[in-house]
């Protein structure tokens, strides 16, 4: 790896209870600098292929001597470059009239178009972290320490953090399905009561079901004597489902000032891919010979699941990411193969690509990072893991990322 210095040049110049009884303000008008239309950036990680709408950004303005440059609006030619938007990330904590944790449900809505992913784990779900440290329940971190600690595990585990919380009561849920009137939900087992002796009591049998507002929370949170947890993974994929449906027929988001309803809205109508969270179902032995059945989290797999459906994730508590601005120098690659192919390195090796663009002049042959001497150390881990060995310092790197990656001839292939 060679590591160089160049001359200096001359300088150029929320979590809260839902529901939440406001409602929503017409948002002011936006001031003309920030209704410039910029193209939408298709980002396609794993194979995925994402539709990336940057709102909000503006050509970046670089001056000289008191001189102003033109931005650069066209994704083909050098000196491009456009600001990326977080992937929104929901962690939604769904809880029942005790405030007892019975869902845990990330949802990600795609950028720029409708739909997106819904990801879904089971709240008696075991932990081991990578680090080595204390197992843990979801259930019991939200009793001990609420949102927040539930947040930081998940962002943890997933080593990617939400960009939203809200925690869902059945008060809230049944507000949120108030204007559909219910859902229609296809059970495959009846749920059931512990009645009087040994016998079962049914509240609701299985098969087809139209449930009123008020009841869905119910079905929602329900596990029946002796059944395993995961059967309730089941049944709230298939509400999901069901509720996502009947916002496609026609069905109303409330016009609540919370996170869910602006998640649900931007799903409406779109492809929703549901998933969940891998988990291993593994037997402890217990001293009497016997032994228990603990569900506990692959944590590899869920790893991969997040940053396949999050294709610009932010940090997370204990798991930060080093921001990046990623430059395409090559003649042969688009700006979205390189987005595509070394976006996803940087994002897997714990980086958050911050702006994305063309270098110029480009056609390089040499891949290089710029980066700052307080940025060396990540500079050169990220080298390492795109193989690249030229790192540049300079004194007059954009604040707006830690380090820059351009992407030459000798990466391609």
């Amino acid at each position: 790896m060679t590591l160089t210095t160049p001359p200096e040049q001359p300088t150029h110049r929320s979590p809260r209870h839902i529901p939440a009884p406001k409602r929503r303000e017409p948002a002011p008008a936006a001031a003309f600098g920030w209704r410039w239309v910029f193209p939408f950036v298709l980002v396609a990680l794993a194979g995925v292929v994402y539709l990336l709408a940057v709102t909000g950004a503006r050509a970046v303005l670089d001056t000289s001597g008191g001189r102003t440059i033109e931005p650069v609006t066209d994704p083909a030619l050098p000196g491009y470059e456009v600001l990326v938007e977080p992937t929104e990330v929901l962690l939604l904590a769904s809880v029942d009239e005790s405030d007892t944790l019975v869902g845990v449900t990330v949802l990600v809505p795609t950028a720029g178009q409708q739909g997106g992913t819904i990801i879904t784990a089971e709240p008696t779900l075991a932990v081991a972290p990578d680090d080595g440290t204390e197992p843990f329940r979801f259930v019991d971190v939200y009793a001990a320490e609420g949102l927040d600690g539930l947040a930081t595990r998940m962002g943890q585990l997933l080593r990617v953090g939400a960009t939203s919380t809200a925690v869902l009561d059945p008060g809230g849920m049944e507000l949120l399905l108030d204007p559909l009137g219910g859902l229609t939900v296809d059970l495959p087992d009846a749920l059931v009561v512990a009645g009087s002796g040994d016998t079962l009591e049914t509240i609701y049998p299985s098969g087809e079901l139209d449930l009123e507002p008020d009841e869905v929370p119910e079905v929602f949170a329900h596990v029946n004597p002796g059944e395993s947890p995961v059967n309730r993974i089941g049944r709230q994929v298939d509400i999901w489902d069901a509720w996502l449906d009947a916002l496609a027929d026609g069905g109303e988001v409330p016009e609540l000032e919370i996170p869910i309803t602006d998640t649900l809205a931007a799903m409406q109508g779109g492809t929703v891919v549901q998933e969940r969270l891998p988990f291993h179902v593994r037997d402890i032995p217990m001293d009497d010979g016997s032994t228990v059945e603990f569900l506990v989290v692959d944590n590899a797999a869920a790893q991969d699941l997040a940053l396949r459906v999050v294709p610009f994730p932010v940090g997370a508590d204990g798991v930060p990411r080093v921001p990046v601005r990623l430059l395409n120098a090559t003649s042969s690659l688009t700006l979205e193969q390189v987005v595509t192919e070394f976006g996803t390195q940087l994002v897997a090796a714990d980086s958050r690509v911050v702006v994305i663009g063309n270098a110029d002049p480009m056609a390089r042959q040499t891949s290089e990072i710029l980066t700052t001497e307080a940025g060396l150390p990540d500079a050169e881990r990220l080298a390492a893991v795109l193989g690249i060995e030229e790192i540049v310092m300079t004194s007059r790197h954009p604040t707006v990322a830690a380090l820059t990656v351009i992407v030459g001839e000798d990466l391609v292939g």
